[in-house]
C-alpha cells in the first residue's frame, strides 16, 4: 500500500464540499459541524483467533484528543492505595483527567449494574494501570466492552511526575486497536474538524502500525473502509481489486 496513493484515495471523500464526481462524500455538513469521529473499518481475510483484553496503543501524528482539553473527560483507574495515585496525578493539572479511582473503590462503589452503566456514560475515555487490566472485565462488566470503552493501558510504575504526565498524555492522545478475535475491527483515526491531509497522515500511521502488529502483516487484510458513525463506509483499500489491477498492468 503506497503512501502517496493512499493519501489521494483518502483526501477526496474527506472533503465536505469537494467535487468528487459520483463518489459520495464521507462527511456531511451537519457532521462536520458536530466534529464527528472518523473510523477505519478493517475486514480480515480470515477470522483472527487472537483475543486480548488489552487494547494496542497506536500513536497518530495529528491527535484527535487533547489531554489539556477541558471538554474531554478521562477517568484513570489505579492500583491501591488510591490516595497515593491521586496525590501523584492531580498536581499534574491535566484538564481532561477529571477522576482518579483506585481499584478497591471501583469494586465497592460501582458494584450495581446501574452504577457501572452510569460510570461508563460519564467519561469519554477510561485508562487503567497496566498491572490491573486483567482484573477489570469482571469488575466493570460487559457494558464497557459493548460500548468499546474498556480502559486503555497506562504505565503508572514511575514515581517521577514528568514521566507520569508524558505517559498519560501519550495514552490519551493515541488511538487503539481492540483485538476482538473477530473478522472485523474499527479504529478511530480522527475527527471531521481535521484537514484531509491530517486525516490521511493518521490513517497511514495506523495502517503501518497495524501491519507491524499482525503476524502476516497486511496480507491478512481484505478491505479497509473509512466512515463516520452516520455515513456509508467508503473503500480506500481492496486487496483483491488492487491485486488484479497490478497483474493486468
Amino acid at each position: 500500500m503506497e503512501s502517496g496513493r493512499l493519501s489521494e484515495q483518502v483526501k477526496t471523500p474527506l472533503v465536505p464540499n469537494s467535487d468528487a464526481g459520483s463518489r459520495k462524500k464521507l462527511i456531511a455538513e451537519d457532521e462536520a459541524a458536530a466534529d464527528s469521529l472518523i473510523y477505519l473499518v478493517i475486514n480480515f481475510s480470515k477470522m483472527s483467533e487472537k483475543f486480548s483484553l488489552k487494547p494496542v496503543r497506536m500513536a497518530v501524528p495529528h491527535p484527535f484528543r487533547d489531554v489539556g482539553d477541558e471538554d474531554l473527560s478521562v477517568c484513570i483507574i489505579t492500583k491501591d492505595p488510591q490516595r497515593f495515585f491521586k496525590d501523584l496525578i492531580n498536581p499534574l493539572q491535566l484538564s481532561s483527567v477529571t477522576k482518579v479511582v483506585g481499584i478497591s473503590k471501583l469494586r465497592s462503589k460501582f458494584k450495581p449494574f446501574e452504577a457501572k452503566r452510569m460510570l461508563c456514560a460519564s467519561f469519554d475515555l477510561f485508562a487503567a494501570d497496566t498491572r490491573i487490566i486483567p482484573m477489570l472485565p469482571k469488575i466493570l462488566g460487559k457494558t464497557f466492552f459493548e460500548k468499546k470503552k474498556q480502559p486503555v493501558p497506562v504505565n503508572l510504575t514511575s514515581t517521577n511526575p514528568e514521566e507520569i504526565k508524558q505517559e498519560i498524555q501519550e495514552a490519551v492522545e493515541a488511538t487503539y486497536f481492540f483485538q476482538t478475535g473477530g473478522s472485523n475491527t474499527s479504529i478511530t483515526v480522527g475527527k471531521s474538524s481535521q484537514t484531509p491531509e491530517q486525516l490521511a497522515a493518521n490513517i497511514e500511521a495506523v495502517i503501518k502500525q497495524l501491519a507491524a502488529k499482525l503476524p502476516s502483516g497486511l496480507s491478512t487484510i481484505r478491505t479497509i473502509h473509512v466512515k463516520t458513525k452516520e455515513s456509508a463506509a467508503l473503500p480506500i483499500y481492496v486487496r483483491d481489486v488492487l491485486a488484479k489491477k497490478a497483474s493486468s498492468e
